[in-house]
């Protein structure tokens, strides 16, 4: 590449006006795995994959000024031959070979450490690197009491059925954004897997969070959601597999260290008079409705039904079908404040006052409520 001086030489500053110059950038990553593979065909797809995304990162900070030297397909190839070869020395001893070079500029070794630290391969790491939790013991259990239910008390029945209504369709601003994944296992051996960091605001804070429940063993198909209040947002994220490597998914369009983030502050305008927080209740829906999530907020007593990957959300229209129905067969309906809401697996949710004995019941996959 032009500007990078090749064997010790500025070749392009010294003949590049007396040749054609035909620029070769590093090939992308599908291309240099498949490189990569020709190479060392026994290495894991773990192993090389961590290498090539590892080396892609300090090529893009040698673009920026941060490192002199841009890492090549050569260095990348050296690594997985001497793996294929000695494959017991094990990632952090390869890498060496080419990171050592550096090791006489502390500034620069530094940079790369913390680098291959983030993807987990442990350069620099000891034996005696390890931070463990501290185990209590708990005590002994002890039987306090026994309830059971009493012979007058009546099993729930339902008194009435009606259809779940919602509002049209709307659509709601969401963005992109892509998270940095953070290995804690690269110098130390530790109990944390790895983190992510959220792009909140200086005033905004999480107060809910809930895991939407998948449909198999499986837990990479979950949905994680978290609300935030300041301003209220919605962060949506796909459960990543914790391996240090980013797995390719093509059968959703949310994929793995993707994050979601849902702007929901129209949604809620009496947050602009100030004065009052709102309480979420993150309720979240699986199949059908995979990735998609209920939001009652308490003050307001409102329900939303959005689904975050397609962009859309809907207000269920409970208190008036709940109303037009009363009227119609008599029934004299409460106007207090729901206290408390409760999810299950099945696209089921349930919601209740403490003060009254009426349970009702929100099914999603027949759509209808029950009293």
């Amino acid at each position: 590449r032009p500007g990078f001086p090749f064997m010790g030489n500025n070749f392009f500053a010294n003949m590049g006006d007396l040749f054609s110059t035909h620029t070769v950038d590093n090939p992308d990553f599908s291309s240099e795995l498949s490189l990569i593979k020709s190479y060392a065909p026994s290495l894991s797809d773990d192993v090389t994959k961590r290498l090539l995304i590892v080396m892609q990162e300090l090529r893009t900070m040698a673009d920026d000024g941060e490192l002199r030297y841009p890492y090549s397909t050569r260095e990348s190839v050296a690594i997985a031959k001497h793996l294929a070869v000695f494959p017991e020395e094990g990632l952090a001893n390869a890498v060496r070979n080419v990171f050592d070079f550096d090791s006489f500029d502390k500034d620069t070794q530094k940079r790369i450490i913390r680098v291959l630290h983030k993807h987990g391969i442990p350069l620099g790491a000891s034996p005696s690197n390890v931070k463990l939790a501290r185990h209590s013991p708990l005590p002994a259990a002890r039987h306090f009491s026994t309830w059971s239910l009493s012979e007058q008390t009546r099993p729930p029945q339902i008194h009435l059925s009606y259809p779940l209504r919602t509002s049209s369709p709307f659509s709601l601003p969401v963005t992109d954004y892509t998270m940095d994944r953070s290995y804690h296992r690269g110098q130390n051996f530790t109990e944390i897997v790895a983190s992510w960091s959220l792009p909140l605001s200086e005033r905004n804070y999480i107060s809910s969070i809930t895991v939407a429940p998948s449909s198999n063993s499986d837990v990479t198909d979950s949905y994680l959601h978290m609300i935030g209040n300041n301003p209220i947002t919605l962060y949506t994220m796909k459960l990543a597999q914790i391996s240090p490597v980013r797995r390719e998914d093509t059968t959703n369009e949310l994929s793995e260290d993707a994050l979601l983030t849902s702007d929901l502050f129209y949604c809620y305008p009496h947050t602009r008079l100030g004065g009052w927080s709102p309480h979420f209740k993150l309720c979240p829906l699986s199949e059908p409705y995979s990735g998609q999530i209920v939001l009652f907020e308490s003050f307001t007593n409102s329900w939303l039904w959005f689904d975050p990957i397609n962009r859309t959300g809907k207000w269920l229209k409970i208190k008036t079908a709940v109303s037009k129905l009363a009227n119609k067969f008599g029934i004299k309906m409460s106007e207090k404040e729901i206290k408390t809401v409760d999810c299950s697996e099945n696209n089921r949710i349930y919601s209740y006052t403490n003060e009254d004995n009426v349970l009702y019941c929100f099914d999603f996959d027949s759509m209808q409520v029950h009293r």
